[in-house]
């Protein structure tokens, strides 16, 4: 079982012109995207705004993988063994940090799915990559 409350997702170089913080983040608006400002094209400013806030924290993580498993003795000398095991066995959505490009169109939105620190897997995964939905395993072992 994984347990993590969300990590501090990092800025870019923007002006920053309020306070991002919200109360209750939600999938659309994980922080107040109207704190920044782009940074004026073809103009080099140093960087002013910090690398992460410590009022923002990226959504929690909750895994659970479970594998549960039975031997059976055919004869003496053979056994069977029936295995089965779960990954993210309670289905549940784990939204990946927000995006933090100010040039995207979903800037300051949680939307894919995602694992901690946003290091492992895609955006948006999907099937295989470790952060999808539900994923069980069957097995059968024939020992001689």
């Amino acid at each position: 079982m994984t347990l993590t409350t969300g990590d501090y997702p990092r800025f870019g170089n923007m002006i920053v012109t309020g306070n991002p913080c919200v109360d209750n983040p939600t999938a659309q608006r994980w922080f107040n995207k109207d704190a920044f400002a782009q940074t004026p094209a073809n103009t080099y400013v140093l960087r002013s705004n910090p690398l992460q806030f410590g009022c923002l924290t990226g959504p929690k993580f909750f895994n659970l993988d479970g594998t549960l498993s039975k031997s059976v003795n055919i004869t003496e000398r053979v056994k069977t063994e029936f295995k089965v095991a779960a990954y993210n066995a309670t289905n549940r959505l784990n939204r990946g940090d927000p995006d933090t490009n100010i040039y995207s169109s979903t800037f300051g939105q949680a939307l894919f799915q995602g694992s901690p620190g946003g290091t492992f897997g895609q955006q948006g995964a999907t099937y295989g990559t470790g952060n999808s939905g539900r994923q069980v395993e069957l097995g059968l072992k024939i020992i001689f």
